[in-house]
């Protein structure tokens, strides 16, 4: 759905950064570290690309959200998993790099499909899955789960979420 090159044109773009997309997840030897949101951390887009050559030579994962709002591939696949799902859904693209992790075993409180773009990851659920590029891994609301690169790997975790009624409200739409 996206390639390596689109990732780095994604990462290095300065509307990802200024609507505050980007986020950092770092690793030491594989081990999940602490997470953050790039602008906590940069206070100017220089700042951000001085700062992601580091994190690249470190070799932390990059998360970007919201990819659905600029690839139309993306997108669609969206909004078919939402009318499957009956709730809206929305897209987090990853680059991570052989051998590191994202986060610590953890849930999700909505559903998650993970697909591969390129590259090979495990998840491990109640046992070890590998899914490699072209392949997609559906994860339920509320499991267990813990991913690790088996190689440089680029993902697109998609997920539900619940309307905010009340925000809808506040904002003036009647039905």
């Amino acid at each position: 759905m996206i390639t390596k090159q689109d990732f780095q044109n994604i990462i290095s773009s300065t509307q990802f950064f200024e609507r505050g997309l980007v986020y950092v997840i770092e690793n030491q030897q594989g081990e999940y570290v602490q997470d953050y949101n790039i602008r906590e951390k940069c206070s100017s887009y220089n700042e951000f690309l001085d700062i992601l050559g580091v994190l690249i030579k470190d070799k932390h994962t990059l998360k970007v959200q919201g990819i659905e709002f600029f690839n139309k591939p993306i997108y669609e696949h969206c909004k078919k998993l939402s009318d499957h799902w009956g709730k809206p859904v929305d897209c987090h693209a990853y680059w991570g790099y052989q051998g590191q992790g994202s986060f610590d075993v953890h849930t999700d409180p909505c559903e998650v499909c993970i697909y591969i773009c390129e590259g090979s990851k495990q998840i491990d659920l109640e046992q070890p899955n590998v899914i490699n590029e072209g392949e997609h891994l559906y994860i339920k609301a509320n499991v267990p789960h813990k991913a690790k690169n088996l190689t440089d790997c680029l993902s697109l975790s998609f997920g539900t979420f619940d309307y905010d009624y009340k925000r809808i409200g506040d904002i003036g739409f009647k039905l």
